[in-house]
């Protein structure tokens, strides 16, 4: 059985990206400029892990249209807030439209250390591999990757909005190696050609494993200990130990350059 190593895919929010500042803090702050000046952080924290946990199970994927999906959630998560004595002159569409503008764009986010280097590495030691992203995440993840400087580095990106599946679906990773494959640099790619690099142990690591394929951890908020125990499942902490541990590790895979 060919066990060569051919494709490496990467997370990206908590992998490659953070997002500057805070989600609930931007709803307060811009809130505040529209007329709302009556909810706490707090109010607001609360109000959005509830309408995210309602909207990622009613209408996941950020739907079939992700900027209807977002105003929803901008306008249920001030609804549950506000009282029926706010001033009607609100305009929460408005506000909607707003924070779209404003977060989880490219001069909201900043590359994790060590990602620039580690993607240089694999690039120019292992050129044959092919390269991807997958993210639980809306379309904007193309200019997120665009306004970072990473998109080149990468053969395909494939976004759950768009392909209508998330992680841990092992169809979405069944998606990237159909991806990989067409793409024609190392002919068909079966799962045991494949790693997933990411930071979300079950998301990320555990799926993976689930489809056959291998991968790495490196959320180092957490060790190794922790978290459950699978064959093919290697923990780091952050990206500056990928390319060691890819030579490390899959020594045995045959990788070649």
């Amino acid at each position: 059985m060919d066990n060569s190593l051919k494709l490496i895919t990467f997370d990206v929010t908590g992998t490659l990206i953070q997002f500057k500042g805070d989600l609930a803090q931007d709803l307060v702050e811009i809130g505040e400029k529209y007329g709302i000046a009556t909810v706490t952080l707090d109010q607001v924290g609360e109000a959005t892990k509830i309408q995210w946990k309602l909207q990622s199970e009613s209408d996941p994927h950020f739907g079939t249209c992700w900027k209807s999906w977002w105003t929803e959630f901008v306008i249920g998560t001030f609804e549950r807030i506000l009282s029926d004595n706010e001033p009607a002159k609100i305009n929460l569409h408005k506000i909607a439209e707003d924070f779209m503008t404003r977060f989880c764009v490219g001069e909201r986010c900043t590359l994790l250390p060590h990602v620039v280097e580690t993607l240089h590495e694999i690039k120019t030691h292992f050129p044959t591999i092919v390269l991807g992203v997958i993210t639980n995440f809306d379309s904007r993840s193309h200019r997120i990757l665009h306004d970072t400087g990473i998109r080149p580095y990468f053969d395909f990106v494939l976004v759950s909005h768009e392909a209508q599946i998330s992680k841990p679906d092992p169809s979405i990773f069944s998606l990237a190696l159909t991806s990989a494959s067409q793409l024609g640099k190392n002919g068909e790619i079966l799962p045991q050609n494949a790693v997933h690099i990411g930071d979300n142990y079950r998301l990320d690591c555990l799926s993976a494993a689930d489809s056959g394929w291998r991968s790495i951890y490196v959320g180092g908020h957490k060790t190794s200990s922790d978290l459950e125990e699978r064959d093919g499942i290697y923990c780091t902490e952050g990206m500056q130990n990928v390319t060691i541990m890819l030579k490390e590790q899959f020594k045995t895979i045959n990788i070649s350059s």
